[in-house]
């Protein structure tokens, strides 16, 4: 099973600063509950295929142990800053169903219990993991599988590269092959480095590439920019 090694877990910090981004959620979902669910990614991908279940979940079980960052929860109630912090163990939240004896209207109306439930779901920040899986069989060849993952863990390129990775690990779980993972970048080595970070070279940088420059440009998004109204309608209706 390739994995963190013992003296790789090691070298991993108990816990560490979050990235200016992870705060201005964690922010939100502190004192704004009602924003909790809009930082909770769902997916429902399906499978055409004869799965094998137990190698299905074994690749997802690999998956976890192999990157820290799925391990993670966030504890800031008696801290001054919000932290991570990484569990070594965690209870993989994954529910199968096998509807195939159910008729086919039955099963819609399974789906459908299934997604509203999804769609309602909701995580305990200082619980890992942050995430829930489910996979629903309703023929032989006929799967669907749901996850559901906090925004705080992954964004849309590297939630991709996950899914692709999980499915790739399950293949070489079924030949029986060794996988070989690409390496990857450790999240918290990046955030300590983001908290040490020193812009003064980037900031001369511009500031000499944009001499030239008068007066200085304003974008939109500024402090001090008017406020922009937006004609939902317009937007829904398609008419801009």
């Amino acid at each position: 099973m390739p994995s963190l090694s013992t003296q790789q877990k090691n070298k991993l910090p108990a816990s560490c600063p979050v990235s200016p981004m992870q705060k201005e959620m964690l922010y939100a979902c502190r004192h704004f509950p009602a924003k909790k669910g809009v930082y909770v990614i769902r997916i429902m991908v399906e499978y055409r295929d004869r799965l094998d279940v137990p190698a299905f979940w074994e690749a997802w079980k690999q998956l976890i142990e192999y990157h820290p960052i799925l391990r993670s929860a966030f504890v800031w109630d008696k801290k001054d800053e919000p932290e991570h912090q990484i569990r070594q163990e965690i209870d993989l939240d994954c529910v199968y169903f096998d509807y195939r004896k159910k008729t086919p209207d039955e099963q819609e109306v399974l789906l459908g219990k299934i997604k509203r439930k999804e769609v309602r779901k909701l995580f305990d920040l200082s619980k890992a993991p942050l995430m829930s899986m489910i996979l629903v069989r309703f023929k032989d060849q006929d799967f669907r599988f749901f996850w559901s993952i906090h925004h705080l863990l992954v964004e849309e390129r590297s939630f991709i590269n996950l899914l692709n990775e999980a499915y790739e690990r399950y293949l070489a779980i079924l030949s029986n092959k060794k996988f070989f993972p690409l390496p990857a970048p450790v999240f918290f080595e990046y955030v300590n480095w983001l908290a040490d970070y020193s812009n003064k070279e980037e900031r001369s940088f511009w500031r000499n590439k944009l001499k030239g420059f008068s007066p200085p440009l304003r974008f939109p998004f500024a402090i001090n920019a008017p406020e922009h109204k937006i004609d939902k309608k317009a937007i829904s209706d398609g008419s801009h």
